[in-house]
């Protein structure tokens, strides 16, 4: 499907996590939203294992989104504001008067952006992260919920959901001289026989509470609020500058849990149970069977390449950095 509409459109190319991302597009506004977009990704110089195309334009260019076949089931939440549809090969998302189809087999992706949708930022950063983690995930490059860390040479992944703590312990080594991947989402990817973690973004998501006792000194102007979170953004990297890093390779996965207790512990896990454990951080995982071997194959050889343990954090992740990195390194030797 055509959307210039005759006309000779931009085409702009990025390479991310080793895949080529071609956009083609015959709007400024669309061209600009996606060039912030993608801009915020560390760039790659390796040859690229893949290529994802876009063909892109302003609604009202384009005219009535298609239809979703009515065997289409939902893939999102349905409380989501964003909402996605599948087919066997076929994904559909819709946001506002947006609309994007993704055809599975090719990996290329048709669609027009309303004018709200490109007025917003975080939709089209909530819209293109969601398609780019699904269409990595085709490409064996794989998302993974947890806060990644570097330290000694060796990578830390703190693996859970939102609430379980990731960010507050991520931030309370970051304190203590710690480099850092981010807090919330990685990709994971088999490289020859190990697998690395890549940053997605470095913001840090956290709560005002723990940003007021963990860093005093983040001011409005290193601090931000989207409408629709209920925590505030830290910019990482003018708060802790050089100490970001974009790979790291894990030795060690952290489960944390959040206890009432002063001092926090690790507890030895079992492999069987840290597979499952991070299987439920890999929401894509049962999104098509297709891919799904290759990302068991991933996480398994995460688990195999790491020691893993439980986190009990205590309230020393709050309030005695030193003591709590001070317990994480006696054990993860």
């Amino acid at each position: 499907m055509d959307l210039t509409n005759g006309t000779t459109p931009f085409e702009r190319k990025y390479t991310l996590f080793g895949v080529a991302i071609q956009v083609r597009t015959s709007q400024a506004r669309v061209v600009e939203a996606l060039g912030r977009f993608f801009g915020q990704f560390p760039g790659n110089e390796s040859e690229p294992t893949a290529t994802i195309k876009f063909d892109l334009c302003a609604s009202e260019s384009f005219g009535q989104a298609p239809s979703i076949p009515l065997s289409a089931k939902l893939v999102s939440s349905p409380k989501d504001t964003l909402r996605a549809f599948k087919t066997r090969n076929r994904l559909y998302f819709l946001l506002n008067g947006s609309w994007l189809t993704m055809s599975l087999p090719d990996l290329e992706i048709t669609g027009a952006l309303d004018c709200t949708t490109l007025s917003r930022y975080s939709d089209i950063h909530s819209l293109f992260l969601t398609i780019l983690c699904v269409l990595l995930h085709y490409c064996g490059v794989h998302m993974l919920h947890a806060a990644g860390l570097e330290h000694a040479g060796k990578g830390y992944l703190l693996v859970g959901e939102s609430q379980s703590g990731k960010s507050t312990a991520a931030i309370s080594l970051v304190r203590e001289g710690w480099h850092y991947l981010g807090d919330d989402l990685l990709f994971v990817q088999k490289v020859g026989s190990q697998v690395q973690a890549l940053a997605v973004h470095n913001e840090f998501k956290v709560d005002e509470q723990v940003i007021c006792r963990l860093i005093p000194e983040a001011t409005n102007d290193l601090t931000f609020k989207l409408p629709e979170c209920d925590k505030l953004i830290l910019k990482m990297c003018r708060l802790f500058p050089g100490q970001v890093e974009v790979s790291c390779v894990p030795h060690f996965l952290l489960f944390p849990e959040i206890v009432p207790q002063a001092t926090s512990e690790l507890v030895t896990m079992q492999r069987s149970d840290a597979v499952k454990r991070i299987i439920v951080s890999s929401p894509l995982l049962f999104l098509d069977s297709r891919p799904a071997a290759k990302h068991l194959e991933v996480l398994a050889g995460l688990v195999r390449q790491v020691k893993s343990f439980r986190l009990l954090a205590g309230s020393d992740v709050i309030e005695n950095h030193k003591c709590f990195e001070k317990i994480l390194l006696s054990k993860c030797q």
